[in-house]
């Protein structure tokens, strides 16, 4: 699942690191961005999507350069019976009211080969500094998400923390949904961002296919 908050965090949903090196000419900008990651898993919220097996995943982002960006974005996926593949279309407005206060408002359309699992979000991201905070709103029967978030770097290597809030419906009145914490951290060399994540998720969302404690490894390049 691709959006901001993914671009912010690192295989988990945590700070994500991209950095480039300006050499003798000027960078030149361009609106079209692509991205390849190899991970050890492929974890979302906290919880496994490729039942811990490695994934292969892409992106590729279109930037409007007036606020507005949409992109696409694809990986294995195994969480669901005979799901084999996941593909995401998402759009998005961002702007910044200064330098330390900064918003985004999206939508997401998430897709699988098995057609019953498909569901959309909108979401709201609010930032001041180092700190993020963001409500993803369900559409229809689809779950809510709130996620809240502290970055910051040290001797080249970023870290960030999160902390979420999952309901597994958006009934009034459910208590089935889950907390989740992560860590992580990563850093670039020779021009591949390299990131290592934690996640934990409280006991009562432990399932056979989704392990409530994760450890994710990734290497990706942007493009």
């Amino acid at each position: 699942m691709k959006n901001l908050t993914k671009k912010l965090l690192l295989a988990t949903g945590l700070l994500s690191i991209l950095s480039s090196v300006s050499l003798a000419a000027e960078e030149v900008t361009s609106p079209v961005s692509a991205n390849i990651t190899i991970a050890s898993d492929y974890v979302w919220r906290g919880k496994t999507q490729s039942s811990d097996k490695k994934a292969v995943q892409g992106g590729l982002d279109y930037d409007l350069d007036n606020g507005f960006s949409i992109g696409v974005w694809g990986s294995n996926a195994d969480w669901a019976n005979n799901m084999s593949a996941e593909f995401d279309i998402y759009g998005s407005y961002s702007d910044e009211l200064n330098s330390s206060i900064g918003y985004e408002l999206g939508y997401i359309s998430y897709t699988y080969n098995t057609k019953d699992n498909n569901f959309k979000e909108a979401y709201i991201t609010g930032s001041y500094d180092d700190f993020g905070l963001t409500y993803y709103k369900g559409i229809g029967d689809a779950a809510n998400y709130v996620e809240g978030s502290y970055s910051t770097s040290v001797s080249d290597i970023d870290m960030s923390l999160t902390i979420g809030q999952y309901s597994n419906a958006s009934t009034s009145g459910d208590t089935s949904g889950y907390k989740m914490y992560g860590f992580s951290f990563g850093t670039s060399y020779a021009g591949l961002d390299y990131a290592l994540a934690f996640t934990k998720v409280n006991d009562n969302a432990t399932g056979a296919d989704m392990d409530p404690k994760n450890t994710v490894f990734s290497v990706s390049k942007s493009f």
